[in-house]
């Protein structure tokens, strides 16, 4: 049986993460695995050949020395991090929680939905 879009991109991030046990590419690399496993489009993005963490912490690295001061040193948030990440692969991303928890537009659109409160409800 021929392999899912999701699972030939959860192996591709996998053997990426056991060849480099790099904290940051294993930090990446669990982020990717999480959005691959509820986007189909950003999995289609992450098998795309010439794409891997490496290229998207080199990407990282030049977006962040963009933002040193002088005198600082380069960072990023996790949010810019990640957004960068998928910008970097061709997927869409909005937000992250301070764990790196991915939202996908789906939860926003739950927790905007959950949030979604009128002025006249409350009143009632």
């Amino acid at each position: 049986m021929a392999k899912t879009i999701t699972e030939k991109a959860v192996e591709k991030i996998r053997k990426e993460m056991e060849k480099n046990a790099d904290d940051y590419v294993q930090i990446i690399g669990q982020f990717l695995l999480s959005v691959v496993a509820q986007d189909e489009k950003a999995a289609t993005a992450v098998i795309e050949k010439g794409k891997n963490i490496e290229g998207a912490m080199d990407v990282m690295e030049k977006e962040a020395k963009k933002k040193k001061a002088k005198g600082h040193r380069s960072a990023l948030t996790s949010r810019e991090g990640f957004g960068i990440v998928a910008k970097y692969y061709g997927f869409e991303y909005k937000a992250a929680d301070i764990f790196g928890t991915p939202q996908t537009k789906e939860t926003v659109k739950e927790e905007q939905d959950i949030l979604n409160i009128s002025l006249e409800d409350m009143l009632q």
